[in-house]
C-alpha cells in the first residue's frame, strides 16, 4: 500500500479559516499533537475529508473551489437540521455530506 499524501495542517488552516483551536476540535486531534505529529491518521482523514468535500461542491456548482470552502464551513443545510457540512464532516459522517452532494448532482435535492 502506497502512502497518502500528507497536509499541510497550516496550509489547511488558512484554506479554511480555521485557528489551531478550531482545527483541534473539529478533527479531534489536540494542539499540541497537531504541532508534534502533523501526519497523525485522525488529523489526516479529516483534513482529506474536508478537501474531498469542497472539491465535489466545486465540481457540482461549477463555481471556484472559495464557494465549496464558503459552503462547507458556514452554511447550516436544511437536510442536516441546520448543521453545516463542517460540523458533519468533524462528526465523521463525510458519507452523509456525500450523499447529499451526490443527490444534488443527480436533481433530487437542492
Amino acid at each position: 500500500m502506497e502512502p497518502k499524501h500528507l497536509m499541510s495542517p497550516d496550509t489547511f488552516m488558512r484554506e479554511f479559516r480555521l485557528d489551531w483551536e478550531e482545527l483541534g476540535r473539529l478533527s479531534s486531534v489536540s494542539r499540541a499533537k497537531i504541532i508534534a505529529n502533523p501526519d497523525d491518521p485522525t488529523l489526516q482523514a479529516f483534513m482529506r475529508d474536508c478537501h474531498r468535500v469542497v472539491a465535489m461542491m466545486q465540481e457540482i456548482s461549477g463555481r471556484p473551489r472559495a464557494y465549496g470552502v464558503n459552503w462547507l464551513r458556514d452554511d447550516p443545510v436544511q437536510a442536516f437540521r441546520g448543521s453545516t457540512a463542517l460540523e458533519l464532516v468533524s462528526q465523521g459522517r463525510v458519507s452523509t455530506v456525500i450523499t447529499y452532494l451526490e443527490s444534488i448532482a443527480s436533481g433530487f435535492v437542492g
